[in-house]
């Protein structure tokens, strides 16, 4: 008998292809512990120019120096740009800035971000009513900014207390989706949804200062407004008893009744669905939906220029009535989709009526006092003073615009709410049900986010390539690829074939006998297999691991060929964006078979023929190896990845393997390893004995924890499965052919740890 030290391999499903957005970490830049001091320096002639009303719609940047400061950062950046940004608020005594880390810079970020906001807050005299919403946002997994509260000084001059928001850009969507590649649009007023014709051109449309209403920020050189107008199309044309199944083929509708619950909770009249404004619509490649985004909530809790009482106005009936906004009045109309905001608005109208949610408003307010009382700009636009900062957070006032407090709209808003839900029981709230056929060796995982009070089962049924339907629970207790136990995420797999196809859909069920199906019609996913050339690995944030042929440190791709041939390079080509997949040709040269080129991703091809002309994101996005045929593009190999960490490659866990892994350990230009497992510097309480084994060995679980296994061929294919109590032992056959083994282990629902065993 002996305690086997093996190798440790962490398998990474990406729970952002879910609908609730992942927890996202807040970073030194956005440590809501810190009121942090923003510093610009810049040329008095060209802050004249940004301050001078008449100038008041322009986008120009100006070189600046920005000086950072808090409690982690200490940090001075040159040639950064800096100009005005924001809608009304461009006419405002105390205006909004934009800083560009990389507009003069190019690829260049700070503590991974490119750009940020800095937002004056001037209607709002609580300087806060954005930030509280944003982090009660965030924790409910609403797609939301990071801000935090900073001191804002411009050559040396005091400008007032700032929050410091996140810009929605290609980074915040790969934080957020786990790609960044899809068409979005900033939505401003008058961005109605309505349906104008079936050409898609004519959702270009302008307003008065030349802006587009359905606004494209990325892709724009491609200028693609097709799925936009097919969503528009079949929101406003559908039959109302067909809406559902047509609409959620290409709209993400449970993560819209989510927003819009949370945006009605906070009283952010000015959204889609009372002022047809603020949003953005994202069109996300890896589920074919488009996402809605909530922005710009300043506008709430309270604050009002139309006369209403928004804490007491009915939650059922809250919309415009007076408008036609085909996007919440026709899901609202549907019971079954009304059931689904009215849940989510009953959650949340708990929440905010908590002694939870005081205190940390409370924290907020004291946290910012004296920055607050020192900023003289915030009386500029509407007088507020300090009497009513500290007013706008306890006290109903009757302040122009502001009619209540920020803790009393909470306390009415929460009360009055809950009264006019009533009592009522929806169905299994169903989010986004995927098939991850990548991201487990060997494996197919299907995942849903299932939301209900009383849940009862989940289940999968899928059909392989049009063969007999088949069923598997789905399990949310940490060891089925599920994530954490009782995060409300499912999930079980099966092993994957090696070729066609798998339609699928999820079924949840509740203890009061209803039931929800989604999709309406079965998802189908293609199973790819690998081509003979492949990104095999590669470093996203390369500060000092390898330099390239110039001493430089770039980010890097690792291509392998897994064939007995060699491979002519020049019919390949590399991007990280799958929208333009021929973005940069490899040279023309042969890779010997079973070996390894790299190439540096540098932005700079002057830097020699195995350079890029385009760059890694540390936050995330996608790499693709593809071929033109005949002008179609040919994918031979494409990767999706998050963000990632300065030093730390992601590779496949052996050459050409189906499962990505990361490597403290990189070796770019070499093989991962026969299974790329990384050696565990420690031991876990359980002896497996013998190894090498013939047809069974014995697992010992002497840990105080109860522990589950699965023997698992180098496919990921699952050979035997079982539970194993503290202090028990078992005997685990193999009767498969020889070959090496991964035992995997996971204790008390949490991390997966997996072993190497030799079957002899």
């Amino acid at each position: 008998m002996f305690r086997l030290l093996g190798f440790l391999l962490i398998l990474i499903i990406p729970n952002c292809l879910l609908s609730q957005i992942p927890s996202i970490p807040d970073g030194p830049l956005y440590d809501p512990n810190e009121v942090s001091k923003i510093e610009i320096l810049i040329d008095a002639d060209s802050l004249a120019f940004i301050l001078d009303p008449a100038n008041a719609s322009s986008n120009q940047e100006f070189p600046a120096t920005l000086i950072f400061t808090n409690g982690n950062l200490n940090d001075t950046l040159t040639n950064i740009g800096f100009r005005l940004r924001g809608n009304t608020s461009r006419q405002a005594d105390k205006k909004s800035f934009k800083v560009s880390i990389n507009s003069f810079t190019s690829g260049r970020r700070y503590q991974g971000f490119k750009d940020f906001n800095l937002n004056g807050e001037h209607n709002d005299p609580s300087i806060s009513r954005a930030r509280i919403a944003w982090e009660f946002a965030s924790a409910e997994g609403i797609a939301s900014s990071r801000c935090v509260h900073s001191e804002l000084y411009i050559n040396g001059e005091y400008k007032g207390l700032y929050i410091n928001t996140e810009h929605i850009n290609n980074d915040w969507l790969s934080h957020r989706f786990g790609n960044n590649t899809g068409n979005l649009y900033k939505c401003t007023y008058p961005a109605n949804l309505q349906f104008i014709s079936n050409n898609s051109s004519d959702y270009k449309l302008t307003k008065n200062n030349g802006e587009r209403v359905y606004e494209l920020k990325t892709n724009e050189d491609v200028d693609d407004y097709t799925k936009l107008a097919q969503f528009i199309d079949i929101l406003n044309n559908t039959p109302q008893n067909q809406l559902v199944c047509s609409l959620d083929s290409v709209f993400n509708i449970e993560s819209y009744l989510q927003a819009l619950a949370f945006e009605v909770i906070m009283g952010h009249w000015d959204n889609y669905s009372f002022n047809q404004n603020n949003y953005y619509l994202y069109e996300n490649p890896q589920t074919g939906n488009i996402e809605y985004i909530p922005y710009d909530i300043d506008n709430s809790m309270g604050v009002d220029w139309f006369g209403i009482d928004w804490s007491n106005r009915d939650v059922n009936n809250w919309h415009n009535a007076g408008q036609n906004f085909p996007l919440s009045d026709r899901l609202l109309a549907i019971p079954a989709l009304k059931d689904i905001y009215k849940y989510y608005l009953r959650d949340y109208a708990t929440k905010i009526g908590s002694n939870s949610f005081s205190n940390r408003i409370d924290s907020i307010k004291n946290q910012i006092n004296s920055y607050a009382y020192a900023d003289t700009f915030k009386s500029l636009d509407y007088g507020f003073t300090n009497s009513d900062f500290d007013q706008s957070f306890t006290t109903n006032q009757a302040n122009q615009h502001v009619k209540k407090g920020i803790k009393p709209y909470l306390s009415t808003r929460s009360s009055t709410a809950l009264s006019q839900l009533g009592s009522f029981d929806v169905a299994p709230i169903i989010h986004s049900p995927i098939a991850d056929a990548t991201s487990l060796a060997g494996q197919i995982v299907f995942k849903a986010l299932v939301v209900d009070e009383s849940l009862s089962s989940v289940s999968c049924s899928y059909s392989l390539s049009g063969g007999a339907s088949q069923s598997i629970i789905l399990y949310d207790d940490g060891l089925h690829n599920d994530g954490q136990p009782n995060d409300g995420i499912y999930a079980n797999a099966i092993a994957q074939p090696t070729s066609g196809n798998i339609s699928y859909q999820i079924t949840a069920s509740d203890t009061q006998g209803q039931q929800s199906t989604k999709p309406c019609t079965a998802n189908s996913i293609s199973i790819r297999l690998l081509g003979d050339l492949v990104i095999n690995e590669f470093m996203a944030d390369n500060d000092n691991t390898i330099a390239d042929n110039n001493g430089d440190y770039n980010d890097w791709i690792e291509l392998y060929n897994n064939s007995s041939d060699s491979i002519f390079l020049g019919d390949y080509y590399l991007s990280d964006n799958a929208s333009t997949p021929f973005e940069w040709q490899l040279p023309n040269e042969y890779l010997a078979a079973n070996d390894f080129i790299i190439f540096w991703a540098s932005s700079d091809t002057t830097a020699g023929v195995y350079h890029t002309n385009f760059g890694l994101s540390k936050g995330g996005e996608e790499i693709i190896l593809a071929k033109n045929t005949n002008g179609q593009v040919d994918t031979a190999d494409l990767i999706t990845f998050g963000a990632q960490t300065s030093d730390i490659s992601y590779g496949r866990s052996y050459d050409a393997s189906p499962l990505w892994i990361t490597f403290s350990n990189t070796t770019p230009n070499a093989s991962n390893g026969t299974i790329g497992l990384q050696t565990l510097s420690g031991s876990l309480n359980f002896e497996a004995y013998p190894n090498p084994y013939s047809q069974s060995f014995s697992l010992h679980n002497s840990d105080a924890s109860d522990m589950h296994y699965e023997l698992l061929d180098l496919q990921g294919r699952a050979l035997r499965t079982g539970e194993i109590a503290s202090g028990a032992s078992v005997s685990i056959n193999d009767e498969s052919a020889a070959g090496l083994r991964i035992l995997a282990l996971s204790l008390n629902g949490e991390a997966i740890v997996r072993y190497l065993l030799i079957k002899k």
